[in-house]
């Protein structure tokens, strides 16, 4: 199997805590690797920028390098690492299911008809959507994945 991208966004929240976001993508080549970047850019970008699905603040985003960024606290006092999104995605090729958190969960995206998960139909639910699945890879064949749904949890690390 080829060699993946391996892309971690580190949030830090309210409390001055940090969690992290893991995703894999294609591997980065000369040909790719601006529109890789770009990519990558835009979940960042649809999870705590201009669309956001968090309200923690980014620390580092590193795909195969580190790019540090603000360290100051988020102003929001519920952006808490604790508050989660738990991505629940498959490989449509194989049917593999995997998970992935987002820590600092912005709680204001739910679902007003299902309670415990995103309203992912439109807004920053649906940027986010779109944004992960142009670029996130399933970890085991490299195939594009598509989302199921987007769960709000509580967990203590």
């Amino acid at each position: 199997m080829a060699y993946q991208t391996e892309v971690f966004m580190s949030y830090l929240d309210y409390g001055s805590e940090t969690s992290v976001v893991r995703a894999r993508g294609i591997p980065l080549t000369a040909a790719n690797f601006d529109a890789q970047v770009a990519l990558w850019e835009a979940l960042e970008d649809a999870i705590s920028g201009t669309t956001e699905v968090a309200l923690g603040n980014l620390v580092k985003l590193s795909i195969g390098h580190a790019e540090p960024s603000g360290l100051s606290a988020p102003v929001s006092a519920l952006a808490q690492r604790e508050a989660k999104w738990l991505v629940h995605y498959h490989a449509p090729t194989t049917g593999k299911k995997y998970t992935m958190e987002i820590p600092c969960a912005d709680l204001t995206l739910l679902d007003p008809n299902a309670r415990d998960r995103m309203l992912v139909a439109s807004g920053d639910g649906a940027t986010f959507v779109g944004a992960f699945e142009a670029v996130v890879r399933a970890p085991d064949d490299g195939a594009a994945v598509v989302v199921d749904y987007i769960l709000h949890v509580g967990r203590n690390t």
